[in-house]
């Protein structure tokens, strides 16, 4: 009986002494992990997180349409090698190769030489240092100019795509919609107008927030060169000739052929391509922060082969949206050294992740303000066939002369399609007499629609 009393005693306090500790532990994990009251946070203005680049092998997925390309370059741990030809690749004998180190003074080169002195860097740097080769870089950045607005100190490079001003113009770009309605009317404008109208109220709007607003071309019919194809052709058209054959850009048959043929032959064999060049290389003398080039898109379809015998188009049903960026080189594009150098600079640039960005925000827009969806490999054809899915809907790298030309950050935006039976009739109420411009309701959508995108691209990169 004693041993029983006793050992009821030791269990009691056993139980006593646990009570204890329980209730300690308790309270004191319970001072130690409450969580705080939460607080109500305004929606910051600028990101949390600082802006971080693609890795190289995620830009490699946007670069490369072709994967045999690799035979072109060698990222290597301590910079990227490019080849002349996969042949000398397999000998080692490097075209160009820049150091990790010294990667801010090749893009620098960019800002500081003309494309022509940059390429001459670049065929002559092989294995050399830029101080081995006697170049003295600075790579401090200046002081950005100050003045009130929410983009102060921003400067934004605006493309209206193609020429535009008259029909007979349009019709030798081939940039123009013309549809018979079925009262015997026909509607006809040109996309050229469209961007130019488009981009001008932009600049409006930018300007209006302390950007400083570059354009490459401001005038109906006027070519980035600052005069009409018909003028450009009378007075440059020999001097063109005669640079391009001075730079391996065409042989002594080609401009054989250029100066005996007829003007839509040289536009389109020879002038276009020229002319995205001196848009290029006046977008890259401005030096922006963020870059737009304005198009507006058709049903490729429906435009080459929905035509009546006077070739008036008919109406599509179909309207999507999309955007592009840099990349998506394709079987036999690394072989120029210009090329190349272009493709350098895109791995070794922030460029490439910005575009992307912006483009995102871009063709979010499109489809929740503008109501245009976003076009994928199903729905257009040559996004499955030219281009690479950035990650986003509607954004993809395309290997375009301006997306491979200009170096800064870029959009290049095909808002909608100008043939859509919905879309025609509200754009065909744009004007642009006398070169003063008279936009549609829906201009005026669309300039909004990368007003706003703009904006919120800023906000995510001020940090």
């Amino acid at each position: 009986m004693y041993i029983f009393r006793r050992a009821l005693t030791y269990l009691g306090i056993i139980l006593f002494l646990g009570t204890l500790f329980w209730f300690s532990t308790f309270f004191s994990y319970e001072t130690k992990f409450k969580p705080e009251p939460i607080r109500k946070m305004a929606t910051p203005l600028i990101p949390m997180e600082k802006f971080t680049d693609f890795t190289y092998q995620e830009k490699l997925r946007l670069m490369l349409k072709d994967q045999r390309l690799e035979e072109w370059f060698s990222i290597e741990e301590d910079g990227i090698s490019m080849f002349n030809s996969p042949w000398a690749k397999t000998q080692n004998k490097r075209e160009c190769k820049v150091f990790f180190s010294e990667r801010k003074e090749f893009l620098k080169l960019f800002e500081e030489m003309s494309p022509e002195e940059v390429l001459g860097v670049y065929k002559k740097k092989g294995l050399l240092t830029f101080g081995e080769m006697g170049l003295e870089i600075d790579t401090l950045e200046p002081e950005k100019e100050t003045k009130d607005g929410l983009l102060s100190g921003w400067k934004i490079a605006l493309d209206p795509g193609h020429m535009g001003g008259s029909q007979e113009m349009a019709e030798l770009e081939g940039k123009f919609v013309k549809i018979k309605e079925p009262s015997g009317d026909i509607i006809k404008f040109n996309e050229g107008n469209l961007n130019l109208v488009t981009v001008l109220l932009l600049r409006e709007k930018l300007e209006e927030l302390g950007a400083t607003v570059m354009l490459t071309r401001s005038e109906p019919g006027i070519t980035s060169f600052g005069m009409d194809y018909d003028t450009w052709l009378a007075d440059s058209l020999d001097l063109a000739i005669k640079k391009a054959l001075a730079t391996d850009e065409i042989d002594k048959k080609q401009a054989r052929f250029l100066r005996k043929t007829d003007k839509k032959n040289v536009f389109h064999r020879f002038f276009k391509h020229y002319e995205f060049m001196e848009r290029a290389r006046r977008i890259n003398a401005f030096a922006p922060d963020l870059t737009l080039i304005v198009h507006y898109n058709v049903d490729e379809e429906n435009f080459l082969h929905h035509r009546d015998d006077e070739g008036n188009m008919t109406p599509s049903k179909l309207n999507y949206s999309m955007a592009f960026v840099p990349g998506s080189f394709m079987e036999g594009e690394l072989e120029k050294p210009e090329a190349r150098l272009a493709f350098l600079r895109l791995l070794l640039s922030e460029g490439l992740k910005r575009s992307v960005l912006f483009s995102n925000e871009v063709c979010q827009r499109y489809d929740a303000e503008l109501g245009i969806p976003s076009g994928d490999e199903r729905t257009v054809r040559y996004l499955g066939t030219s281009c690479i899915a950035a990650g986003e809907p509607g954004v993809y790298a395309r290997n375009l002369a301006l997306t491979r030309l200009i170096n800064s950050p870029m959009c290049y935006g095909e808002g909608l399609f100008q043939d859509n039976r919905r879309e025609y009739l509200a754009l065909s109420q744009t004007s642009l007499e006398n070169g003063d411009p008279k936009p549609s309701k829906r201009i005026e959508e669309v300039a909004e629609t990368y007003f706003q995108a703009i904006l919120a691209y800023a906000q995510k990169v001020c940090n």
